[in-house]
């Protein structure tokens, strides 16, 4: 009898034994569940918070920009004239302000950074340019193949130029009611196009900064030179035709322009900056894109891309072309 109450002694002390476990691990998954969400919220409140701090600043950016084109006429960037601090213009010179106590990252970019991919026939200023891209006929068939297929996606008659085979292939990519057959509303509708991802790739923050942004009804369209402070290293490189030297040479020359702000002609040679002046300007267009990064090692944040031109002589005064977060 002695031997059977042990034995149901001991089990019992073993159920129990479990029972404290399983409450124990209860109460560890219930306080790090609990640590978790409230970890998650101040993650999802400061994210969101973020938002609105980047409104702030991209606002007071576009205020700033204002003041600085009624107060200084000569809008020529890289040149002594412009070295002077607190100057905003588009030249993608970091700028860093405090929003309700929050630092954020502010720079200007000019908006005419590219190609434009207006009208029935987006590929227009892109054809102009192959005998500068391509010496080979295989990288020349390419481009060209490029082109076509971004004609057939704005063409209003492209089913009938096409057989139908573009819908098709657009259908088996998953891709239904496409093309649009008509002019593009975004420019990043043309990574609908097969293979313009490949060669076009992003920026570092997600735009397809090699197309300038595209205007909505009746806004202006953005049809200056590209700037030379905002178009990308690699376009620059390429419609110029640049050795790797000259290509180095440039990118420090903005390099110490954004850093020192000395001047271009300080550190880039005078034929090659003849070379870039006869395919970029180097003056703004009057189409801005305000970048403005509110994370930090602290808190996450956005980043907000704003494009817009304030000399509208139609109301309201400012026309904004895009308003994208990041």
């Amino acid at each position: 009898m002695k031997n059977v109450h042990e034995q149901e002694s001991g089990i019992a002390l073993i159920a129990v034994l479990c029972m404290i476990l399983t409450a124990s691990l209860l109460v560890a998954s219930a306080v790090t569940l609990s640590q978790y969400s409230a970890l998650e919220t101040v993650t999802f409140c400061s994210y969101g918070s973020s938002f609105y701090t980047a409104e702030s600043a991209a606002n007071r950016a576009r205020w700033m920009i204002m003041i600085d084109k009624k107060r200084f006429t000569n809008r020529a960037l890289g040149v002594a004239d412009s070295a002077v601090n607190g100057r905003w213009m588009a030249d993608s010179m970091p700028h860093r302000m405090l929003i309700n106590g929050i630092p954020v990252e502010v720079s200007v970019e000019d908006a005419a950074s590219g190609i434009n991919l207006v009208g029935n026939k987006p590929s227009q200023e892109m054809r102009g340019f192959m005998q500068k891209y391509f010496m080979d006929s295989t990288g020349r068939d390419a481009f060209t193949a490029i082109c076509d297929q971004l004609d057939l996606y704005c063409d209003p008659n492209s089913l009938v130029r096409s057989g139908g085979g573009i819908q098709q292939d657009y259908m088996q990519r998953g891709l239904f009611n496409m093309p649009r057959m008509a002019p593009m509303q975004f420019r990043e509708e043309a990574y609908y196009i097969p293979g313009i991802a490949r060669r076009y790739p992003p920026d570092s923050i997600g735009r397809l900064r090699i197309f300038n942004v595209l205007p909505f009804g009746f806004m202006r369209r953005i049809m200056s030179r590209p700037n030379l402070f905002s178009a990308p290293l690699s376009m620059i490189k390429d419609r110029c035709q640049l050795s790797t030297e000259e290509t180095a040479q440039l990118a420090n020359g903005l390099r110490l322009w954004r850093i020192n702000r000395i001047p271009l002609k300080n550190s880039i040679d005078g034929m090659l900056m003849g070379k870039l002046l006869g395919q970029f300007s180097d003056r703004e267009s009057g189409f801005f894109s305000i970048i403005v990064k509110t994370a930090s090692a602290k808190s996450p944040g956005t980043t907000l891309n704003c494009t817009f031109c304030p000399d509208s002589t139609k109301p309201p005064l400012t026309e904004y072309y895009n308003y994208t977060f990041y």
